[in-house]
């Protein structure tokens, strides 16, 4: 259970609760407390920066005292990434940094690994790809670097193509038909600009991308284009 709020309580907050100044969650303190606003000052990198912010989001955001001060999550929390583990390279969600190490929730199991093993990529193509493993045998960096490239120009519609939402002409020649999305199922997703977690993305192979994935894309794009995550 997290720590009740009080004025001597620490945060961990993202963009949306301080007005999308910082592009990952980061830690604060409180340092002054009014009836409805508070006022919080950034620890580790965010040192020196100070918010006001409503009484009720913070009061969603409460942390350790511990953990505020042990740690500095860094642009890679909540980031999705493609991460070699067990002979193969995956996509998922990195939930926690501690230092050079972070923890990777793939499918059934958190990996541990330095961060400098780790490669950000599109949230879509994470949310796509989450469930399949590309063996290391079969498959090199280089060429998922391509499939990233493709699947975002088909959906966005650079390069001359026509953009689209349906999975079969996201994923057509790429991967076989049997590793696309569950049809039925249910994806767990944490937004890297917001602490709550969402359970809302549903795939087909036949039917159009979620509203949730498009978000997702538009997002990326909003932060500085889609390139930048493949590259």
């Amino acid at each position: 259970m997290a720590p009740s709020l009080t004025s001597c309580s620490y945060l961990l907050v993202t963009s949306d609760v301080i007005g999308m100044g910082w592009d990952y969650p980061i830690y604060c303190r409180v340092v002054k407390m009014g009836p409805r606003i508070i006022k919080i000052e950034g620890l580790h990198d965010a040192a020196g920066h100070t918010w006001l912010i409503k009484r009720s989001s913070a009061a969603q955001c409460t942390v350790t005292t511990k953990e505020a001060r042990t740690k500095s999550p860094g642009p890679l929390l909540r980031q999705a990434v493609m991460v070699e583990h067990a002979g193969a390279l995956h996509y998922d969600q990195v939930m926690e940094v501690d230092g050079n190490q972070a923890t990777v929730q793939l499918l059934d199991e958190s990996v541990v690994t330095p961060t400098d093993h780790i490669a950000i990529v599109a949230p879509v193509v994470a949310l796509i790809l989450e469930a399949v493993s590309f063996e290391t045998s079969e498959w090199n960096i280089d060429e998922l670097v391509e499939m990233q490239h493709t699947i975002l120009d088909r959906i966005s519609g650079a390069s001359s193509l026509d953009g689209s939402n349906e999975i079969s002409v996201i994923l057509e020649d790429l991967i076989d038909v049997a590793y696309y999305p569950n049809p039925k199922g249910s994806i767990s997703w944490i937004d890297p600009l917001n602490i709550l977690p969402s359970t809302t993305c549903h795939l087909s192979r036949t039917s159009p991308l979620s509203g949730r994935y498009l978000r997702l894309l538009r997002r990326v794009q909003s932060l500085g284009g889609v390139r930048e995550f493949v590259e």
